[in-house]
């Protein structure tokens, strides 16, 4: 459905670094025998990790940072560098040198399941901010969101510079003269916060919020976004608070890639999101896919 091209590819960079070259075959499917009987494949392990596994198993296992051949050294390079790879191999890599800071995340049942698997640990939101806070890399959260799941645009600046917030009309469409829903404000306790979030995922439906995307294009003459945001609850309350999706699509993709694609059918059928964590829940999307 969608990746950040640019992103993934300076991510890839900076994870795998330029020098690293091709292991021999042998090495290359014992390393990844290794990570498949981590993750519980093809033996008698039980850990329901389909959508990480599927992501490192397409991965390419084939790299280390030693002195190689030419040979070696020629066949890396002459591999296809698309964003889907590299996307594969970073999932690879960090599964097989950094599982703890593999996260996957059902917002709706609001788990997170750690990657350093032998057991498959299930935790809560706590450990979001915890694995971030630990030193190392920056943690890869990869969202396997199921149907139900509500997709809430904030914010968006397109590509002739116009800033759309995009919260301020679905507040507005989703009120009722008898119940109106109230807004933000930047000063507001967090519980107060909190009971902002609750009321309006209540309220939330997807057929307006696409709507709402949609019409952001038409206002500015089909103008595509450059950057857009959207927030995905963490239960049915979102509390603490939801997840913060960053997305850069750089005019790349239609708004109906985010209206009907995203908002819509992500609810309809779920959506699959891997991206990288920060603290407070604040993601940077690398690649969308339909459930």
């Amino acid at each position: 459905m969608y990746t950040d091209d640019p992103l993934i590819e300076r991510f890839h960079d900076a994870v795998m670094r330029p020098s690293l070259i091709a292991l021999t075959e042998s090495e290359s499917n014992g390393f990844k025998k290794a990570t498949e009987k981590k993750l519980g494949v093809g033996g008698n392990g039980d850990v329901d990790l389909p959508f990480v596994v599927n992501m490192a198993l397409k991965g390419s296992f084939d790299y280390r940072t030693n002195n190689g051949s030419e040979n070696s050294r020629i066949k890396t390079s002459s591999v296809p560098r698309t964003p889907e790879r590299l996307l594969e191999e970073v999932v690879a890599f960090y599964l097989a040198h950094f599982p703890q800071r593999v996260l996957r995340v059902d917002p709706v049942r609001m788990s997170v399941t750690t990657a350093a698997v032998e057991t498959g640990v299930v935790a809560d939101f706590a450990i979001l901010d915890a694995t971030c806070n630990d030193p190392g890399p920056r943690p890869l959260i990869l969202i396997d969101a199921p149907r139900g799941t509500k997709i809430m645009p904030m914010a968006g600046e397109l590509l002739n510079g116009a800033v759309e917030v995009l919260y301020e009309d679905l507040v507005r469409k989703l009120s009722t003269s008898e119940e109106p829903l109230k807004r933000f404000s930047r000063d507001m306790p967090e519980d107060k916060k909190a009971e902002r979030w609750s009321e309006l995922i209540t309220r939330f439906d997807s057929r307006v919020a696409m709507q709402i995307v949609e019409e952001a294009g038409r206002k500015h003459g089909g103008a595509r976004f450059d950057w857009i945001d959207f927030r995905m609850p963490w239960g049915s309350t979102g509390a603490p608070s939801p997840f913060h999706l960053h997305i850069v699509p750089a005019g790349r993709y239609s708004m109906g890639t985010f209206a009907h694609a995203f908002i819509q059918r992500g609810g309809s059928n779920g959506v699959r999101i891997v991206g990288t964590l920060k603290t407070g829940g604040d993601i940077n999307v690398m690649a969308i896919y339909e459930r």
